[in-house]
């Protein structure tokens, strides 16, 4: 049995879980899950405290997310980072949010450094009214001719970043600086 959660949370993997601490994002994104959401919520990585060698991944909507009680996880102003290294291409991402809505991700640093494939941030499949804002992505794959390798990309297919379809709408990518992948 838990609580659901409203309010502001850090990520400090240097410090103990707690009620008021998450040891990693993808430790609080399946707490948020499992227990839900009665309120807005923000989860901010403690400055200094990264980085975070983890793939986080949103699937379906968590209960009590809404327009009004929607999640924002924040990068601090030291923009804490998040770090995958795929090796499974239909998992090339650091981040994917699939049919969920009302998430931003702020003030991040990003980085995918798969050598074969790589995105990341994706969006798949209705994913809509989220937000990437003030962000770093940098995506070790600067490759011309594949087209597994993005900074961000919005899709219906968790392994192609590029399939047409209702892959997601009201969407905002504000103020991010993207490195490498072929598509943006």
């Amino acid at each position: 049995l838990c609580t659901s959660y409203s309010g502001t949370y850090s990520i400090n993997k240097n410090l103990p879980f707690s009620s008021s601490n998450f040891t990693s994002v993808s430790q609080a994104v399946n707490s948020l899950y499992s227990c839900g959401m009665s309120g807005p919520v923000v989860l901010r990585i403690d400055a200094g405290s990264g980085p975070y060698n983890e793939q986080i991944t949103f699937n379906g909507m968590m209960p009590g997310l809404n327009r009004t009680n929607n999640l924002r996880i924040s990068g601090n102003t030291t923009r804490e980072t998040i770090t995958f290294n795929p090796t499974v291409a239909t998992l090339q991402h650091s981040i994917r949010l699939i049919t969920v809505k009302h998430i931003t991700l702020d003030s991040l640093t990003i980085n995918n450094t798969g050598g074969s494939f790589g995105v990341g941030v994706h969006l798949v499949t209705t994913a809509d009214s989220n937000f990437v804002t003030n962000s770093n992505i940098n995506i070790s794959l600067a490759s011309t001719s594949f087209s597994n390798s993005a900074g961000i990309a919005i899709s219906t297919n968790t392994s192609n970043v590029t399939t047409a379809g209702n892959n997601g709408n009201g969407n905002k990518i504000l103020n991010n600086t993207i490195t490498g992948g072929y598509y943006g």
